[in-house]
């Protein structure tokens, strides 16, 4: 992973212990451990997701970046009417985000 250093040497976690410091994200170890769609490849967060039908895209507000991976992965989509989706994706302002790869 780019920008990682060993939490040992530097990482404010210290304690000697395995987690690697993420000098983006600033913790040991990165966000993206913990998020399976990833999270923004500028600042290592994320502000939610949108469906698109069976697609799940992550979203960055601040970066205007969206991105997607294993689309009809999880079946939470099926809950939202088409009519709630597209409420969701016009206020999101979806259409205006770039499509973007998740740090992972």
């Amino acid at each position: 992973m780019d920008n990682v250093s060993d939490s040992r040497a530097s990482g404010p976690s210290g304690g000697g212990g395995d987690a690697q410091y993420c000098d983006i994200c600033k913790t040991a170890p990165c966000n993206a451990v913990n998020e399976y769609l990833g999270v923004c490849p500028v600042c290592h967060h994320n502000d939610g997701y949108i469906n698109i039908g069976s697609s799940h895209w992550r979203l960055c507000e601040e970066h205007k970046l969206v991105w997607s991976r294993d689309a009809g992965k999880f079946s939470y989509w099926r809950d939202k009417t088409d009519e709630q989706q597209r409420a969701r994706y016009e206020e999101s302002g979806f259409a205006s985000f770039k499509v973007g790869r998740a740090h992972v």
